[in-house]
């Protein structure tokens, strides 16, 4: 091969090369703004996991809080001879622990 089409060649590919590095390293600004978008999830997951750590706690002192407030219901209606659910807010107590039971238990998976 001759000088010149040696020159040329390796011009050619020097050119071939910047365009390809070029090419590459314009993605810097999709991986900037795709950090940047991850980051403000990752601030709003943690802000959210906060926030259901507390309700967790809150819910799990009322949860205590209706669960003595029934067994107080059953030993009163034992007493009297009735039905616990003849006592006012009996049955929606259950209910709601019967709820409470289910969120308490999806609460606890989604933090950890």
């Amino acid at each position: 091969m001759s000088k010149r089409i040696s020159k040329m060649l390796y011009s050619n590919q020097k050119v071939e090369l910047s365009e390809s590095v070029l090419k590459l390293l314009s993605y810097t600004d999709n991986v900037l703004n795709a950090t940047k978008k991850i980051r403000d999830h990752k601030d709003s997951i943690d802000k959210i996991k906060n926030n259901l750590k507390d309700d967790l706690n809150t819910l799990q002192d009322d949860m205590k809080k209706v669960a003595k407030g029934i067994d107080s219901a059953e030993s009163a209606a034992k007493l009297l001879g009735i039905k616990p659910s003849e006592v006012k807010n009996y049955s929606k107590a259950i209910d709601a622990m019967k709820i409470a039971f289910a969120f308490e238990s999806a609460a606890k998976k989604l933090l950890n």
